[in-house]
């Protein structure tokens, strides 16, 4: 797989908000808690994880305990904060609603086994895609080139101010060559940094 590092000057977030609400996708070595795989691999604080992140999906499905809902290979996790009205306090976190869900709740299946390779895909909602995006960008993620080149595209202008570098493969490119070799590719490892 391709890899592109970006550096970026500024504030960046806007600019992958699109792919964030599409997911990215991330390695893990085995199946872990959604609590491990957040606090011990990414590195998102306890209490980030339990007092801002209100509602947690998996493959479609609330979850309401972190600590026991495992990721399996191919599982799709979305991150939200706490959503507005009667449908956000159904689906909060342990929220004292949770009942009126009960038949839609994540629970875990007894016939998953432990995999030596699994690959997730991670979706970021409203104020935690703001805050988390620079955390899984900086950590390293997997998107569709194609996406990467629509938003390469759309903010082509604010890329060539606040983009230190940019580079393919661990060497330095320019963004129009960037984009002709990412219409050539399906997928890529992309790490953002901001300087």
């Amino acid at each position: 797989m391709r890899s592109v590092s970006l550096h970026i000057q500024k504030d960046f977030y806007t600019l992958f908000a699109q792919i964030f609400s599409k997911g990215v996708d991330l390695p893990m070595e085995d199946n872990r808690s959604i609590r491990d795989f957040l606090c011990l691999d990414i590195g998102i604080p306890d209490a980030y994880l339990d007092h801002r992140i209100q509602t947690v999906f998996m493959n479609g499905r609330p979850v309401d305990d972190v600590r026991a809902a495992m990721i399996g290979d191919g599982a799709v996790l979305a991150l939200s904060a706490a959503m507005p009205g009667l449908v956000g306090a159904t689906l909060r976190r342990g929220g004292h609603l949770a009942a009126m869900r009960k038949e839609i709740t994540y629970e875990n299946s007894t016939s998953s086994p432990p995999a030596d390779a699994i690959r997730i895909r991670i979706k970021l909602f409203n104020l935690i895609a703001h805050e988390l995006g620079p955390v899984f960008l900086n950590h390293g993620v997997q998107v569709s080139a194609s996406d990467m080149v629509d938003v390469l595209t759309m903010f082509a202008k604010r890329f060539r101010q606040d983009c230190r570098s940019m580079e393919l493969d661990g060497g330095e490119v320019s963004m129009e060559n960037l984009v002709a070799t990412l219409k050539t590719i399906d997928q890529i490892h992309l790490r953002v940094v901001e300087n």
